[in-house]
């Protein structure tokens, strides 16, 4: 009996922009994600230490159209799924090879970032005092 690989990765870091989404033909309130992670790890620079950041691409088949609305720039996420290894030519013939994380599950691990609640949340309706019926 042939052993079967282990490929489960699991990321928690920030979104580096909004997530880019493709609708589905079939149904379009779900669809294709794709979004950036930067995750940080500690490297020592001499006697002190530094955040490095690393940048993982993210793949979802599964991400519905109100989700992806609280996946914005600078959200802190967990994301569980396997490592892809894609690759393509592009359009100078060049072979392109990538790496990203096809998502199983994408948890949000805090509030959003307080500009983008801002940007999002409607603004409170304000009257005058002589506006007022009564």
């Amino acid at each position: 009996m042939a052993k079967k690989d282990i490929n489960v990765s699991v990321i928690t870091g920030r979104l580096t922009a909004d997530v880019a989404f493709y609708p589905s033909k079939n149904d379009p309130k779900t669809g294709i994600a794709r979004f950036s992670v930067a995750v940080n790890r500690r490297v020592k620079d001499g006697e002190n230490w530094k955040d490095v950041p690393t940048y993982l691409d993210v793949i979802s088949y599964k991400m519905t159209e109100g989700f992806k609305n609280t996946l914005v720039k600078g959200t802190p996420v967990s994301v569980t799924g396997e490592l892809i290894d894609d690759s393509y030519t592009n359009k100078e013939n060049v072979k392109i090879r990538r790496t990203a994380i096809l998502a199983s599950n994408i948890v949000l691990c805090g509030n959003k970032p307080e500009k983008a609640a801002e940007e999002q949340s409607e603004p409170a309706a304000q009257q005058d005092e002589d506006d007022l019926p009564f």
